[in-house]
């Protein structure tokens, strides 16, 4: 099912699972707990992920076609990727390196951005979806690396739809649009993961920005909290 909802000058489309994706993404679940620690359900870093992940969710998808899902991986670098069929995985580093709550909200509506464009349709070659779409950019193969025992795929096209998606998604929920960009900057070029600091993607970025305006947010008690807690651990 498809639901189209006008925001602004942009269109959020909410895909509901089929059920092929919900088989591939559980396969790519299995594989992720065999291989990563995950914190518990119950730990208060995922509740409260869980909580902020699913209100986006919810403003993203206003008709809660898709059912999310926000695991944190206990790793310490800054990264996050989506699996389809509402599945996201943020890694605890980013709790850290991020500077507010609204950056947090921005890597996590980047996430749901790549599953309302619907990124994760197409199986690959194994029958597991690929974290980051599909297989070719418009200008030649997409660079591959691998995560784990899963593959993911850089594709700059479907980097800057799922920022497209993800600016609106924070304007909704009252956190600054322009914090996807923040933080986009500060993320090293290159590397293992998708958020590549690419100066084609920031510049494509910057201009869908142009239109909105820059607001600061307090950081809400539990951000606060659990940012202290992750980084004590550390």
């Amino acid at each position: 099912m498809i639901l189209a909802t006008s925001i602004s000058s942009c269109t959020l489309v909410a895909v509901g699972n089929t059920v092929e994706e919900q088989q591939n993404a559980r396969a790519a679940a299995r594989r992720i707990e065999a291989e990563w620690p995950i914190r518990s359900i119950n730990d208060p870093v995922s509740r409260y992920i869980q909580s902020l992940g699913q209100r986006l969710g919810e403003i993203a998808d206003g008709r809660q076609a898709i059912r999310w899902t926000f695991t944190v991986l206990r790793d310490r670098a800054p990264y996050a990727f989506t699996i389809g069929a509402g599945h996201i995985y943020l890694a605890e580093g980013m709790l850290t390196f991020v500077h507010n709550e609204g950056e947090l909200a921005a890597i996590l509506a980047h996430e749901i951005g790549h599953q309302l464009s619907r990124h994760l349709s197409t199986p690959s070659e194994s029958g597991v979806r690929r974290p980051l779409g599909l297989a070719t950019n418009r200008s030649g193969p997409a660079p591959r690396q691998k995560v784990g025992s899963l593959t993911q795929i850089y594709d700059l096209e479907k980097e800057k739809e799922a920022d497209r998606q993800a600016i609106h998604i924070l304007q909704r929920a009252g956190y600054d649009p322009n914090s996807l960009l923040k933080v986009l900057k500060r993320l090293p070029s290159g590397g293992a993961y998708h958020y590549y600091n690419d100066a084609r993607r920031t510049l494509a970025l910057q201009q869908e920005l142009a239109g909105f305006s820059s607001h600061s947010r307090e950081d809400s008690k539990d951000f606060q909290t659990i940012q202290k807690l992750v980084r004590n651990e550390q």
